[in-house]
């Protein structure tokens, strides 16, 4: 008679203490969270900082990217009690035959909801680290170089705009707002889906096309020297450096930055 295999449980929970760490950043992992009861922060290494990136509570899942690689991952953020916490743990196993059974579309919005996921969370971490920067008086380097290259008037504008990653087809265009603009550059504030979609991250490169007035367009290549929070919840401000501008669109500009 054969023995029979005693299966190892899908599901429990696990009893956390406060400042105890739940997921370290790099380490390889496939075990999938789900809060209980108490707080859990979220947050990553940068520059040799901690910065954070979400605070989160009953209810809500961490880990979700084992689900989509199917496989060991390295964990791309570290997971911290702020409080006494209990936390379901689940094993991939458990949802796994659940999952490929899902129809094919199923499949390809869950997929793309958590891809889209980690897109936000490095946007978030971006403006948590820019905000750590000026409240400590200091400026990223990189945004120095590439901002430093506005030195110039800048006017006050309410300018609708289309831009797109550099390489991309034209039917990627996303829509804007320019709120100022210069001879070296503009400010450029978008809705936060916009960010979904594409990398929009320090140094990343987009093409403009707008109407500063009727019948005067301006065409240029642009790259992101630093990023910010938009007056509403909804939207970035986007401080963007000329890069690439032809001598027409300059002259263009030039004129209609006179007084």
């Amino acid at each position: 008679m054969k023995k029979k295999i005693k299966q190892l449980p899908t599901e429990f929970r696990l009893d956390y203490e406060k400042g105890d760490l739940i997921i370290k950043e790099g380490d390889f992992g496939i075990s999938i969270y789900k809060i209980i009861s108490g707080q859990v922060e979220i947050f990553i290494k940068s520059d040799g900082k901690n910065v954070k990136i979400a605070t989160l509570g009953p209810d809500t899942i961490i880990g979700g990217m084992a689900l989509l690689t199917g496989d060991y991952t390295r964990r791309v953020a570290s997971a911290r009690s702020l409080e006494d916490s209990i936390l379901e743990v689940w094993h991939p196993a458990m949802i796994k035959n659940a999952f490929k059974a899902m129809p094919n579309i199923f499949k390809l919005i869950v997929g793309q909801a958590l891809k889209n996921l980690v897109r936000l969370n490095k946007m978030s971490s971006t403006l948590s680290l820019e905000k750590e920067n000026v409240d400590s008086g200091k400026t990223q380097e990189q945004a120095d170089e590439i901002w430093a290259e506005r030195k110039f008037y800048r006017k006050k504008v309410n300018l609708e705009c289309y831009y797109r990653p550099v390489g991309s087809p034209e039917e990627n265009k996303l829509k804007g707002q320019i709120i100022d603009i210069s001879k070296g550059g503009f400010l450029l504030e978008i809705d936060t889906l916009n960010s979904v979609e594409f990398s929009h991250l320090p140094r990343d490169k987009f093409i403009l096309d707008t109407e500063l007035k009727p019948d005067v367009e301006l065409n240029a290549t642009a790259q992101i020297a630093n990023i910010s929070k938009g007056e509403k919840d909804d939207t970035l401000c986007l401080g963007m450096a000329f890069k690439t501008i032809s001598h027409e669109n300059e002259k263009r500009l030039g004129f209609y930055l006179m007084p």
